[in-house]
């Protein structure tokens, strides 16, 4: 749902646990660059995410899990 520019560095912090520095130097952009494309691609998974999805927070706004909508427009044109 991410254009690669975005996906990558988001998918090596969150799914492979790469420090930014790590994967600015596998990527080879700068330290600067890396932290904004990490942060542009969350960003731009909230709309979706919130579209899709009953988020349940617990008091202090921590994320607890989420529900799939049988309306989920995103991932149905996937």
């Amino acid at each position: 749902m991410l254009p690669d520019r975005y996906a990558i560095p988001l998918k090596l912090a969150e799914l492979d646990r790469l420090s930014h520095k790590q994967i600015a130097q596998q990527l080879g952009l700068s330290l600067s660059a890396t932290k904004s494309r990490i942060l542009c691609a969350r960003a731009r998974l909230l709309e979706p995410i919130y579209e899709c999805c009953v988020v349940e927070l617990d008091k202090l706004g921590n994320f607890i899990g989420c529900t799939l909508k049988s309306s989920c427009k995103p991932l149905n044109e996937l």
